[in-house]
């Protein structure tokens, strides 16, 4: 069995709930935001797209079996990936931030050694 999820959050401040369950053995697919149920489709067993509305946003929900993702869910109107619950986005200006924190720490360690001794 296979279940995702992704929260969303609109312009408003509303947050909204999108899940996929994906059956293992019958394929069947049930996507949902919240208690909702928007799509039932059954024996999914290849590549499969489906689109729906959140209010005025168009989004596309994918299983993508030959893909490392499985699942994607994709927010047309803005052109974005939602990450999955959980999922942090890459930012590579945050790792440099760490470095520079951590250099930062050893150069003033280095110097509180040097006036203490």
């Amino acid at each position: 069995m296979a279940q995702r999820f992704w929260l969303h959050k609109n312009h408003r401040g509303e947050t909204f709930e999108i899940s996929i369950y994906h059956g293992d053995k019958t394929g069947h697919v049930l996507v949902y935001v919240g208690r909702e149920i928007l799509q039932i489709d059954f024996s999914v067993k290849t590549m499969k797209e489906y689109t729906f509305m959140l209010e005025e946003e168009l989004f596309k929900l994918g299983y993508y079996p030959d893909k490392p993702k499985l699942y994607e869910l994709w927010n047309e109107t803005h052109n974005k990936e939602v990450l999955l619950l959980g999922e942090s986005p890459e930012n590579p200006f945050l790792i440099w931030q760490l470095i520079l924190l951590v250099l930062v720490l050893i150069a003033i360690l280095t110097i509180l050694y040097f006036l203490i001794r």
